[in-house]
């Protein structure tokens, strides 16, 4: 009887070493700035259509995060604050958005986003892309 008490008593003394080591453990990342800024493949967008980009995925680290567009270009040439002015983005979620008969033209469009935490604001060049291309002919 007295093994089996004394091997209860060194299993529970190393249950609670091995529990105390980790419990309180300052997380390592708790002052990181944002990370990893991805939207979905944007696909059939139509001249003038409007549009709604899906809500982006970010490491934040458990920060709440705001979203900005700080600039943007197309393959030819940087936007001009008038074009950029079309795309409105939820400063909260990081949805991009784009009103019906909007002006834009047949191109890709690729957008900087700014998503700041508590701990930083990171640019993300190009963090958004999406391509207006011509609508498909109906059959």
């Amino acid at each position: 009887m007295k093994k089996a008490s004394l091997g209860i008593v060194v299993m529970l003394a190393c249950l609670f070493v091995a529990c105390t080591e980790d419990t309180f453990e300052v997380n390592q990342f708790s002052d990181l700035p944002p990370s990893d800024l991805k939207y979905s493949q944007i696909i059939n967008i139509y001249p003038g259509a409007k549009f709604t980009s899906g809500q982006p995925t970010v490491s934040t680290f458990g920060k709440k995060p705001t979203f900005s567009i700080t600039s943007g270009r197309t393959s030819a040439a940087e936007l001009d604050a008038e074009t950029l002015a079309l795309f409105s983005i939820a400063d909260s979620t990081g949805i991009i958005m784009l009103d019906l008969n909007n002006p834009l033209g047949i191109e890709v469009y690729s957008l900087d986003i700014n998503v700041e935490t508590t701990n930083g604001t990171v640019a993300f060049k190009g963090g958004f892309e999406m391509e207006i291309s011509e609508k498909p002919l109906e059959p």
